[in-house]
C-alpha cells in the first residue's frame, strides 16, 4: 500500500515495437498496476460502430471479414480467465480518463502501454489530474510495416485474403502510423512533458542491460537487474487492467503469442526485410514514415 501518489507513465508505441514485452517486463516491478492499450480499444469501438452502420463498400468488406474472424473464436474466446481484465463495454474516452486520474491510488507504479497513432488527436481524453511522464516506444517503419502485414494477413479469414490490403483498413490506420505518432510526441512536448523519453525497440531487443535501467532513470523508478527476466507464464496478465474481451481474442488468435510467452528481451537480426512482396502503398508509406522516424530516433536514449 501506497501512502503516496503512485509514479504515472504512458509508453506509447508503434504497432510491432515490442511494447507487450516491455508490458511484462514491467509487470515484475513491486507495486505497479498495468494498463494494456486502452486507448486503442475505445478508437477500435468507435470504428466498428462506423463500420456496422456504413454504406460504404469496403467499410462494408472490413465489418465482414472482421466479424467472419471473430464468430469461430467466441468459445475459446469466453473461456479465458478475466482477471483484472475489465468488459470492453466499459470502455469510452470520458470513463478512461476519469479511471486513470483517480484509480489504483493503492500502487506505487501506473503504467499504460497503448499505440500512439490510435489515439487519434483525442488529447482532451489524456489525464490531467494526475502528472504522468510519457514515453515513446520506436522502431524503423521497414520492421514495423512487414511485421504488420504479415500478421495481419494471418489472422484474415480464407475466403477474404485475395481483398487483403493493409492500407485500406480503418481499424488499423496504417498510413497514419508516423504522423499520429510525431503528431503525439509533439503535443506532449508542448504541453504535458517537455522532455518526453524515446526508446528505439531494435535497440532495446539488443540492449536490454544498457537501455532499461536508463528507461528506469527516466521515468523514476529505481532499476532492479531482476527486471531483465521474467516467467514465461501470461499469468500476469491476469493483473493487468485491459479490455477483456480484445485481450482474451489476442490470447486466442496468437497476435501476440511471442511477447506474452516471453522471458527477455531478445536481439533482433540488424537486417532489414526485403521490399520484393511489399505493395506500392505500404512502400510509399514507409518513405513517407522514415524522416519521422529519423527526427524521432534522434532524441531517443542510446545504449
Amino acid at each position: 500500500m501506497s501512502s503516496e501518489e503512485p509514479k504515472c507513465v504512458f509508453l506509447w508505441a508503434v504497432p510491432r515495437s515490442l511494447a507487450t514485452v516491455m508490458a511484462k517486463c514491467m509487470s515484475s516491478v513491486a507495486g505497479v498496476q498495468v494498463w494494456n492499450g486502452p486507448y486503442q480499444h475505445v478508437f477500435l469501438k468507435e470504428k466498428l460502430r462506423a463500420l456496422a452502420t456504413s454504406e460504404d463498400e469496403e467499410d462494408k468488406f472490413i465489418a465482414e471479414s472482421t466479424n467472419a474472424a471473430a464468430k469461430p473464436l467466441a468459445q475459446r474466446i469466453s473461456e479465458i480467465p478475466v482477471g483484472k481484465n475489465i468488459d470492453t463495454k466499459f470502455f469510452e474516452y470520458p470513463w478512461l480518463k476519469t479511471q486513470l486520474e483517480t484509480e489504483d491510488q493503492d500502487k506505487s507504479l501506473i503504467f499504460v502501454k497503448d499505440i500512439a497513432h490510435l489515439l487519434d488527436g483525442k488529447y482532451d481524453f489524456l489525464p490531467t489530474e494526475r502528472k504522468f511522464r510519457h514515453t515513446f516506444l520506436i522502431r524503423n517503419p521497414n520492421n514495423v510495416y512487414k511485421s504488420l502485414s504479415k500478421i495481419l494477413f494471418d489472422i484474415t479469414p480464407e475466403e477474404y485474403k485475395g481483398n487483403f490490403d493493409l492500407l485500406k483498413n480503418p481499424l488499423y490506420e496504417a498510413d497514419r502510423i508516423y504522423q499520429g505518432s510525431r503528431d503525439l510526441w509533439k503535443h506532449v512536448k508542448e504541453n504535458l512533458d517537455s522532455d518526453p523519453v524515446v526508446i528505439d525497440a531494435d535497440e532495446l531487443a539488443a540492449n536490454p542491460e544498457k537501455l532499461l535501467p536508463k528507461y528506469f532513470e527516466a521515468i523514476g523508478v529505481p532499476w532492479k537487474d531482476d527486471y531483465l527476466t521474467w516467467a514465461a507464464s501470461d499469468d500476469v496478465t491476469m493483473e493487468w487492467k485491459a479490455p477483456y474481451q480484445a485481450l482474451a481474442t489476442a490470447k486466442v488468435i496468437g497476435t501476440h503469442e511471442v511477447a506474452l510467452g516471453s522471458t527477455h528481451f531478445v536481439p533482433r537480426e540488424p537486417v532489414l526485410p526485403s521490399r520484393d512482396d511489399m505493395s506500392d502503398g505500404v512502400i510509399k508509406c514507409i518513405d513517407e514514415a522514415m524522416p519521422i522516424y529519423e527526427e524521432m530516433y534522434q532524441q531517443r536514449i542510446k545504449p
